[in-house]
């Protein structure tokens, strides 16, 4: 492996001499580590130095070693950007020069002597090198929803998810700790608040776990609390996040993704036209409204703020304001109006009410100490695909009301679109000229809970754009899954330093060699199947799924897809009945189906390989071909209904009674391989991502049981067999994990 590659993110520059250094061996090494005096703290990056070092070679520390480790610090080099976290390292005989020009660079110089001191057959060996190094973007890190997974994350686990951007050298979570959505399981809305508020103890969320075990044996079915509300270690995690070298901060949404607060509290929900809440958004002219919104924003800041570790960034959300169906539990099918009808609202137009909002929640959360208030950029200039005019900008009346409060210093306008395609991005730059802070926001993927894709495109040309208006920050729209390692991990390269990572190509070489040194070209092939399955194409038609692959397993394979309502369909849907008249008309849509389930037995035969010749990153193969079980799960459902099909109209012209039982064992195989796939997800994720997992995939895997039951112990002469409508054998146990 070159020693480049050892670098994570890559590095900006790295000159490496033929010239080789023996540091010892595992075990046997001794070294001692040095500091000199700084004008900034070195304690954080030393005390890390003392405390990894011995487990990188295995032995205590020498306080006379031959080799000395020496933390200093200088200037920075002219012209370097964010020289704050800029640092060099060199290696010659007998040294380690560690030289930081500035605290955060400390760190990061310690973070890449880790890296680079690997024993291999147990020596330690390295080129003599000379490494210069900084990030071009100012903040590098991720917005982790408020979502399935993230409602059962302990603070161990939080800490892993920091520890793990402390290994890439990013150094900014956000932590969505209010957000909501519309109905999708059990006929409640989907709605989370992570955090306890003194006088709104009817404030909570609880998470509802349904799904079949096979580690227990049984069905689970329980209602828990979300740890980070109930044990209210918030605090904790931004503790630790400091302690590291990582911005720990809240995102609490208002306008946007609201259901929870304006149902409790009616008198802060937008009205409709005869004056009834909608039990969505806020109506703005009710002074209520602030006064929750206000207090709740001020016990965050004074629960959490401490004087080391003030709340100096809070992220507002407000995006996509809009009319949804499926927010009243007991009107699932109105379509409800975010936007207030009030005598008072009515008056203004959607975008006064906005602008006027924003201001009012920086204004106040500025005068509370915070420096920059994150929101989202699509009701500021809205988003636009090829199928749409060009978007309305709305930027002068945001620019406006900020002015008016000196706030244009503190807003940061977030930009977020989620196309692999350049060209179906939602904007095709960031506007520099409007004269808005900005930050990129592309996604790792996030619907783990579904199923696990790459959108490496999207990272790619998002921070491209990035770098080219010089945006501050990338700040990801993420679920927490290490299955997302390497969006992650591209995540951090490309926004450290761009065109050193270079292109995607470039970009999954370099990722390949890093992990899986032993395996290049099976890891190259598995990564190439893989992403040729979710891949994403543009089409003209939006709905040609044959060539957009990842649209046609979203929108017609997945489980989830099923769980929201949609108009003019039974709810709950008719899963999976739904989809069978496609599967009977387009031969196409079937072939392309069966290919898939090919490709993906393939991509896991390979990672089962790969896991057994690369030790060192065995448990990422390993959770790797996981993914690709999973997905060889959801397109075998759907060929195994394709078969049933076919089968059900043969019996229905012969009456041959050996054909039900075929169906019978067909249906009771693919209940098999469920469970087989369920037992591998136990074995594999964490305990806070089973239930929301194995959810989505118990569902099918019941399906098959109930068919499998309904084929053997119904006399042949009563059966019904129109699998586009299998409803009247659902058990008990279906309807209600759904």
């Amino acid at each position: 492996m070159q020693l480049s590659d050892r670098i994570i993110p890559t590095p900006q520059k790295l000159n490496v001499s033929e010239k080789k250094l023996s540091l010892g061996s595992f075990g046997k090494v001794s070294y001692r580590v040095e500091k000199t005096e700084a004008p900034f703290s070195l304690e954080r990056a030393y005390a890390r130095l003392k405390q990894e070092l011995p487990v990188r070679f295995g032995c205590d520390e020498a306080e006379n070693g031959a080799l000395t480790i020496t933390l200093n610090a200088s200037n920075a080099p002219e012209g370097i950007k964010n020289p704050e976290q800029g640092y060099a390292v060199k290696a010659e005989d007998g040294k380690i020069t560690l030289t930081a020009f500035g605290e955060a660079g400390a760190y990061y110089a310690v973070t890449t002597l880790l890296q680079i001191l690997k024993a291999e057959d147990g020596a330690f060996t390295l080129p003599a090198f000379d490494l210069l190094d900084y990030p071009e973007l100012q903040k590098r890190g991720h917005f982790v929803e408020t979502r399935f997974g993230t409602d059962l994350m302990e603070l161990a686990d939080w800490k892993q998810v920091v520890d793990a951007m402390v290994d890439v050298k990013e150094n900014q979570l956000t932590v969505s700790v209010y957000g909501c959505w519309n109905m999708q399981y059990d006929k409640r809305i989907s709605e989370y608040i992570f955090l306890p508020f003194k006088g709104y103890e009817d404030l909570k969320t609880p998470v509802y776990k349904k799904y079949y075990s096979p580690k227990k044996g049984d069905y689970v079915f329980e209602k828990v609390g979300t740890p980070m509300a109930e044990k209210d270690f918030f605090g904790e995690l931004r503790a630790y996040g400091k302690e590291r070298g990582v911005e720990v901060l809240p995102m609490f949404n208002s306008l946007g993704h609201n259901t929870l607060i304006p149902r409790l509290y009616p008198e802060t929900s937008a009205k409709d036209e005869n004056g009834n809440p909608s039990n969505t958004g806020f109506c703005t002219a009710n002074p209520k409204t602030y006064e929750i919104l206000f207090d709740l924003y001020d016990q965050i800041i004074d629960r959490y703020s401490t004087p080391d570790n003030p709340i100096e960034s809070f992220d507002i959300g407000m995006d996509e304001i809009r009319n949804e169906f499926a927010v009243d539990p007991n009107d699932i099918t109105h379509r409800h109006n975010a936007w207030c009808q009030c005598p008072v609202c009515r008056t203004k137009t959607r975008q006064e009410i906005f602008f006027e909002h924003a201001a009012k929640l920086m204004k106040h959360l500025h005068s509370r100490g915070v420096k920059t208030v994150y929101m989202y950029n699509d009701m500021v200039v809205e988003h636009k695909t090829k199928l749409k005019p060009d978007p309305a900008d709305h930027s002068p009346l945001l620019k406006e009301a900020l002015a008016k409060h000196n706030l244009l210093d503190v807003a940061c306008v977030d930009w977020w679109s989620y196309s692999d395609l350049p060209e179906k991005l939602s904007f095709s730059d960031l506007h520099p000229e409007l004269g808005f802070r900005s930050s990129i926001k592309p996604w790792n993927g996030y619907y783990h809970w579904s199923h696990v894709f790459h959108p490496v495109g999207n990272i790619y040309h998002m921070i491209k754009m990035a770098h080219e208006a010089g945006a501050e920050a990338k700040r990801s729209y993420s679920s927490w899954d290490n299955s997302f390692h390497r969006p992650n991990q591209l995540q951090a390269d490309w926004s450290w330093n761009f065109s050193g990572t270079g292109s995607m190509d470039d970009a999954k070489a370099r990722y390949v060699r890093r992990y899986f040194p032993n395996s290049v070209e099976e890891a190259m092939s598995a990564f190439d199947l893989w992403d040729d399955v979710t891949r994403q194409t543009n089409a003209q038609d939006p709905k040609n799924t044959l060539s957009n692959r990842r649209e046609m397993i979203f929108s017609s394979l997945v489980y989830y897809r099923y769980s929201y309502y949609m108009d003019g369909k039974d709810y709950p849907r008719n899963y999976p009945g739904e989809l069978m008249p496609k599967l009977r008309e387009d031969a196409a849509f079937c072939a392309d189906l069966r290919a898939m389930q090919l490709q993906v037995e393939q991509a896991a035969a390979l990672w089962e390989t790969i896991a057994e010749k690369n030790p060192e990153a065995a448990e990422l193969a390993k959770r790797y071909r996981y993914e690709m079980m999973l997905y060889t799960a959801i397109f075998r459902d759907w060929t195994t209904l394709m078969d049933l099909d076919e089968m059900a109209a043969n019996y229905a012209e012969t009456k041959d009674e050996a054909i039900i039982a075929q169906m019978a064992s067909l249906a009771e195989a693919q209940k098999n391989f469920r469970l087989q796939v369920i037992t591998l997800l136990e074995n594999t994720k964490e305990d806070y991502l089973i239930p929301s997992h194995a959810r989505n995939q118990t569902i099918p895997m019941q399906y098959f049981a109930d068919l499998e039951a309904y084929l053997k112990n119904t006399p042949a002469s009563e059966l019904k067999l129109d699998l586009s409508d299998m409803r009247h054998m659902a058990s008990e146990t279906f309807m209600n994990l759904r």
